[in-house]
């Protein structure tokens, strides 16, 4: 049976690894050197012998066969005693830290196990759909409260249709002049700057300060483009000489609805800007707080306040002119306190003709713009004041010291309204006319 290991060669002293063993023979990968084999008894004797070269000494000496040892068998070295511990010694040996399990592996390195977190049982559900519920209420809610306040603030198809344009007399004077009285609002509308607004109002040298003043406290809301003529009606605001004013009413992109009114100066048509505005001398919200001026005057709507007995004195609210663009009910939160006007007296009595003619549809100059207004209230300009009430030093009351005019017709239009009353007094043929005062 062959002997297999590792040998050591005779020659150069390398180890060689063999399975076949010697007897069966082999070669050294080193030098070349072959043993074992047919030739090498089992005893172990000298190594073949080599073909001599020749030399320059002329001697050839066989120096493998003198030096060279029988081929010996390499003692294998036990390894040195490893410190080891079994598999189930290692895997019960194991520490726990933050980020997951450690276990120490049997050759001293350590393996982190990642540990998967149980699912904590929900104990709150009930509290989380609880919480879902209010907050879809409260969405529900807001989305409603946005709705309803969009729809105050635009102006339906139906409204545009119920507004009554019987009170046209003059299609054809409309026709002629609505192409430029179009371009004149859009430019003052779309002007860039206010100074380029200013030359397409009425009266700009005398309100050029108020004007710029007014808009400095209110920002100029311009409407969503393009614009359109609905309405149009025109006003006699004098007969001698013959002066004649145009209504037009416009809805907007958003369907929002507005009036404006345009007059003849002599050298080309303006649009009344205090109407359009409206403009007060001063600001409303620090009238009512009592701030600056104690007097001033303000167009206005007014709501006659219902009482019992009205005989001696009834009751008025006024309320700040609504703003282009906000909600038709925003205006109620600027109500002024109550005003009380005796009946017997001349101011009574004018204001009462002017809302006794407005509950009948009928007004002024035959304006249509009115029919904007919210049902139970009429548009007027007024002079209001602060005075101290009788007997106490330290309070104040609102009083309606002049009706100045119906409607929120500008300077221009006024004068000449009150003119034309005026004459119209004097006139005897005018009939019906001379119940109206001068006072318009």
């Amino acid at each position: 049976m062959s002997q297999s290991g590792v040998f050591i060669c005779p020659s150069c002293q390398s180890l060689i690894r063999s399975e076949a063993g010697v007897r069966n023979g082999m070669v050294c990968q080193e030098c070349g050197f072959e043993m074992g084999g047919d030739s090498v008894p089992s005893g172990g004797g000298n190594l073949p012998e080599r073909v001599p070269k020749a030399g320059s000494s002329g001697v050839v000496r066989d120096v493998i066969s003198q030096k060279a040892d029988p081929v010996r068998l390499a003692k294998m070295s036990q390894p040195a005693p490893v410190s080891a511990r079994s598999y189930q010694e290692a895997k019960l040996e194991k520490t726990t830290s933050s980020d997951g399990e450690v276990t120490l592996l049997p050759d001293g390195s350590k393996k982190v196990s990642r540990r998967k977190k149980r699912k904590v049982k929900e104990s709150n559900k009930p509290m989380i759909f609880l919480l879902l519920g209010w907050v879809c209420v409260v969405a529900i809610v807001f989305a409603l409260f946005i709705t309803k306040d969009r729809d105050e603030t635009s102006t339906s198809e139906d409204d545009i249709d119920n507004v009554d344009f019987t009170g046209v007399r003059d299609q054809q004077f409309v026709a002629k002049h609505q192409e430029e009285l179009t371009k004149l609002f859009n430019d003052y509308v779309f002007s860039p700057t206010m100074k380029g607004r200013e030359q397409f109002i009425g009266r700009s040298s005398e309100l050029a300060l108020p004007f710029t003043r007014y808009y400095r406290e209110h920002a100029f809301k311009i409407p969503a483009s393009p614009i359109k003529v609905v309405g149009a009606n025109v006003l006699e605001v004098s007969t001698e000489p013959i002066n004649l004013a145009i209504e037009l009413l416009w809805v907007d992109s958003s369907r929002e609805l507005f009036g404006t009114v345009f007059y003849f100066d002599g050298q080309g048509w303006k649009l009344d800007w205090e109407a359009f505005a409206p403009y007060s001398e001063m600001s409303w919200s620090r009238f009512m707080s009592q701030i600056g001026a104690q007097e001033g005057e303000f167009r206005v709507l007014v709501r006659k306040r219902r009482s019992l007995d009205e005989s001696q004195r009834f009751v008025l609210s006024f309320y700040r002119a609504p703003m282009f663009g906000e909600s038709k009910r925003e205006f109620l939160k600027s109500e002024s306190p109550e005003v009380e006007v005796k009946t017997d007296t001349e101011l009574g009595q004018r204001f009462l003709k002017l809302w006794n003619d407005h509950l009948e549809e009928i007004e002024p100059l035959d304006s249509i713009l009115p029919k904007l207004d919210p049902e139970g209230f009429m548009r007027v300009t007024v002079k209001l004041a602060w005075e101290d009430m009788e007997g106490r030093e330290d309070a104040k009351k609102l009083v309606l010291k002049e009706l100045n005019g119906p409607g929120w017709f500008g300077g221009f239009i006024r004068e000449k309204y009150l003119s034309e009353q005026s004459r119209k007094t004097k006139d005897p043929v005018v009939g019906d006319d001379l119940e109206i005062t001068t006072k318009f």
